[in-house]
């Protein structure tokens, strides 16, 4: 229940004045009483942060100086004649490996015992006491490369860089790389380089292109033609240093210098019917291997197209038929079927009593009348 009597209060939060009915009253309105209870809460959770903090501190310094002694008792230290290396280091401002690399070139005297370094207290003083002056070791002077004298001739005639691509056949920032490495004048016109005439040429001397070549090949029609990779390409031409030359942002090569190079791989155009690698193997039995070999020693013409090799029909054949023996031969597995016997007990009796065979391919074939004259004793009932 509210008073009667009215009392002329001051906000402690906003500082406004206001008129309350009761002694307690601390605010003015409600949100003024919100406001200063958040401010309160506030207050209360920072000062519960800084007393944690607090403590934790203490803990890590009581920690710190149950662990390090010589910190714990400074004085200690000051009253000691002989140190350790910890307690040197603590001296000196200095890591342990530090003191352990002045005991090892000889810097400072120590002497160990049962593992123990001890260092004399006067040993470390004596190395100030003879310490020899500080002298500031002098900075190196950068040295400059000398730079050529500039020539204050006058240059008159100059080349643009698409001259020079369609001279030389290199691309524009090829161009502007050479010329920089060179040293080759240059200035600027309308937004372009101009490269000095004389100096281009006398780098350059002996890489032009030659005028007379006619004929040249894109990357494109050499891919078409010689079904090649735009890699295989790059790669042929930069191994075989084909020459080149460049037009209107485009790479072209010498037509007769790549008709050299891969002409052979296309066979000879009057042959019409060839083989692959698989089927000679379905036809013949023979392993890509073995056809390799059998190729280079028959010397049966080929052609290549991308990545497939390609052997002609009717050479092949020939050889393969001009191969073949007047006599007759069986495989193992029909001498087997023929005369009873396993694969193993065959090889044996080939072995033993020396029948002649042949290899085609992967397929090792038996001289026919030699096995017959071997088993004719034997009645064979098929």
């Amino acid at each position: 229940m509210s008073s009667n009597f009215e009392i002329t209060k001051t906000c402690e939060l906003c500082g406004s004045s206001f008129i309350a009915r009761k002694l307690t009253t601390q605010y003015c309105s409600h949100q003024c009483s919100q406001r200063a209870y958040k401010l309160r809460k506030r207050d209360e959770r920072i000062k519960a942060v800084a007393d944690s903090e607090t403590t934790t501190f203490g803990l890590a310094q009581k920690k710190s100086n149950e662990f390090n002694p010589i910190q714990n008792d400074s004085t200690s230290l000051n009253r000691k004649e002989f140190l350790n290396v910890l307690e040197a280091s603590e001296l000196l401002g200095v890591c342990r490996a530090t003191i352990n690399n002045y005991c090892v070139q000889g810097k400072l005297k120590c002497i160990k015992m049962n593992r123990k370094i001890f260092i004399r207290r006067n040993d470390i003083e004596q190395l100030f006491e003879s310490a020899p002056p500080y002298v500031v070791t002098p900075r190196k002077a950068k040295t400059q490369e000398p730079t050529e004298a500039v020539s204050e001739e006058c240059i008159t005639e100059f080349y643009t860089a698409d001259e020079l691509a369609t001279k030389f056949g290199y691309s524009k920032s090829a161009i502007h790389k050479m010329a920089a490495s060179k040293h080759i004048p240059k200035t600027t016109h309308n937004g372009s380089y101009l490269y000095s005439k004389r100096h281009f040429d006398e780098a350059f001397a002996g890489k032009q292109v030659d005028e007379s070549i006619t004929e040249w090949y894109t990357v494109e029609q050499i891919m078409e033609l010689y079904s090649m990779t735009k890699n295989s390409v790059y790669s042929l031409t930069s191994e075989r240093a084909i020459t080149k030359k460049n037009q209107s942002g485009k790479t072209l090569y010498d037509k007769s210098e790549i008709d050299t190079i891969l002409q052979p791989r296309l066979g000879d155009a009057s042959i019409v019917e060839w083989y692959t690698n698989d089927e000679i193997k379905d036809v013949y039995g023979f392993e890509p291997g073995y056809v390799a070999s059998f190729v280079f020693k028959n010397k049966i013409p080929k052609k290549r197209i991308g990545n497939k090799g390609y052997y002609s029909k009717q050479h092949f054949d020939k050889a393969v038929a001009e191969r073949k023996p007047s006599t007759e031969y069986i495989t193992v597995d029909k001498a087997m079927e023929l005369y009873r016997m396993s694969r193993d007990a065959v090889y044996a009796c080939v072995k033993r009593h020396n029948i002649p065979k042949i290899k085609e391919g992967p397929i090792i074939k038996l001289q026919k009348s030699a096995l017959e004259a071997l088993f004719n004793p034997v009645k064979l009932y098929i």
